[in-house]
């Protein structure tokens, strides 16, 4: 059968209308990602101990459970609606904090608030409801990634220490 090339990546620039492109009145997905991730790496560090892959699979979870609604009039900025974390979703925000080992604050903050970094300060602004659900899916996206990663490593040790220890005793073992 005839090789067929992968299709390329969508192109990132703001004209493109690709990933990262940004619509009037929204922002660029990175955005949203760079502080998932720093959320992701830092609850990355504090995922150790012998219940770390379930408290991170409960976390991603609960993450996924966390559900978004308008603020009120006096948290929208320039018109558009502003979002906070729905009163329903307010046990899976905490939950997810607290398996995170951060702040529920620090969390809602990094799920519904963009930092946009100029050369002489740092603008926070208010995501809309779907950006605030893209900054989810981008935090419940590293947190498995970073699981993943941690599976693969822990499993290619354990290999690593099995073909060691077979090599060596098989070494150590013909010669008398």
């Amino acid at each position: 059968p005839p090789v067929v090339p992968p299709p390329a990546p969508p192109a990132a620039s703001h004209a493109s209308g690709g990933e990262g492109t940004r619509k009037r009145g929204s922002f660029p997905r990175p955005v949203h990602r760079i502080r998932s991730a720093s959320i992701a790496t830092a609850a990355a560090a504090s995922l150790d101990g012998p219940d770390a892959v379930w408290r991170c699979v409960a976390a991603v979870l609960h993450v996924g459970n966390i559900s978004f609604a308008d603020a009120d009039e006096q948290s929208r900025g320039r018109g558009e609606a502003a979002a906070r974390v729905a009163p329903a979703s307010r046990a899976s925000l905490e939950a997810a904090a607290a398996l995170l080992e951060v702040g529920p604050a620090e969390l809602e903050t990094a799920l519904v608030k963009v930092s946009l970094h100029t050369a002489s300060e740092v603008v926070e602004m208010a995501s809309s409801c779907e950006q605030a659900a893209e900054a989810r899916d981008a935090l419940a996206q590293a947190l498995y990634e970073l699981l993943f990663m941690r599976l693969v490593d822990t499993t290619n040790l354990a290999l690593a220490s099995v073909v060691g220890d077979a090599v060596g005793g098989a070494a150590g073992g013909g010669a008398a």
